[in-house]
């Protein structure tokens, strides 16, 4: 009995091994199935790849359109002419005749600093205004071109005193110089503070401070300027402002300038800044003869456009015969810029 439950109990024992070993046996040919994975659930945070697409190609972009000014035409003849001191005259002494006056906001001084070396570039000969409908046309005529570079090197400009009280409100200047009208290098500033000239304008105001020509005024369809090379004329400058740039002034005066020195309309009136002693003079017997400070400058006095002044404004050329039995010389005229604190200036051809 007991033998035979021993024997039994081992039957027990051993099929469940064999069994195993069979299954761990044909285990080696059998692959297991994969377990289940579970997927996650979808959340607004998954990310999605999208598929790369291809880059289109760019189409060429468009340059927004250039703003179309009011252009100037040829101008006409001059109905104007500003005669200026002629500061070739004595060059070759190293000196000036006449018109050179720093108190008075007057030079003639196209000369270099101390050397007194002369610069015919920003020598005044005449000046000319004209007008049509739309512009109105100045011609600067300098003496000749710089004989290093054959051309003009200095900055040009028309100052315009709106108000016709002597106070410079509008200064159109140009540095750079094409053959075709252009505003390349061309600026319009304004004075929006009035400081222009100090308390006194025209005249030195002694430790003036102020900012001259503090802003440039923006270009639109009908207010323009341009400047040029006259196409005739090889050391003329050619200036055309429109009638809407001067804001429909018809009545002003107008004076112009030549700059090879300082060139800063921030520094207007140049006597409210220099006095006499640092800015030197042209003109021998002054008592600051040579040009120091202030030097390579010439302008003129201001001539009245559009009207007929009743009384003398402060700048303002005034023209007179000299009368010959005044010990004066025939064919000389006195130009005299009005309020001046010295005496007229003599022009004889």
């Amino acid at each position: 009995m007991n033998t035979l439950l021993k024997r039994m109990g081992f039957i027990r024992i051993l099929v469940p091994i064999v069994v195993l070993a069979a299954i761990s046996a044909c285990g080696q040919n059998v692959e297991p199935a994969p377990l289940p994975v579970e997927e996650a659930p979808a959340t607004d945070e998954m990310i999605v790849e999208a598929p790369i697409a291809e880059e289109p190609t760019p189409s060429p972009t468009e340059s927004p359109p250039m703003p179309v000014y009011l252009m100037p035409a040829e101008p006409p003849e001059p109905e104007m002419t500003l005669q200026d001191i002629d500061g070739s005259l004595r060059a070759y002494e190293q000196r000036a005749l006449s018109g050179d006056r720093v108190l008075d906001n007057l030079y003639e001084r196209p000369f270099t600093p101390y050397e007194m070396e002369y610069l015919p570039d920003v020598d005044i000969q005449i000046a000319t205004i004209a007008s049509d409908d739309d512009f109105f046309y100045f011609s600067i005529q300098l003496n000749d071109l710089d004989p290093a570079e054959n051309a003009l090197t200095g900055a040009y400009g028309i100052e315009f005193d709106r108000g016709k009280k002597g106070r410079g409100d509008l200064l159109v200047w140009v540095s750079s110089l094409t053959a075709e009208w252009s505003f390349d290098g061309l600026t319009v500033y304004e004075d929006k503070n009035k400081d222009v000239g100090g308390l006194n304008p025209i005249l030195a105001n002694e430790d003036h401070v102020g900012d001259g020509y503090e802003t440039p005024v923006n270009f639109s369809q009908e207010k323009a300027a341009y400047a040029r090379l006259s196409p005739e004329e090889p050391a003329m400058v050619q200036l055309a402002v429109s009638r809407a740039l001067l804001d429909g002034a018809e009545e002003f005066l107008w004076g112009a300038w030549a700059d090879r020195g300082w060139q800063d309309p921030g520094r207007f009136d140049y006597n409210d800044f220099i006095g006499p002693g640092a800015a030197g003079s042209s003109i021998l017997d002054s008592g600051y003869y040579p040009v120091k400070e202030l030097s390579k400058l010439d302008n003129t006095c201001r001539l009245p456009y559009g009207f007929n002044p009743v009384d003398d404004i402060r700048g303002m050329c005034l023209s007179k015969p000299v009368p010959e039995n005044g010990g004066g010389k025939a064919g000389c005229t006195q130009i005299c810029p009005a309020g001046a604190a010295a005496g007229c200036t003599l022009y004889c051809p």
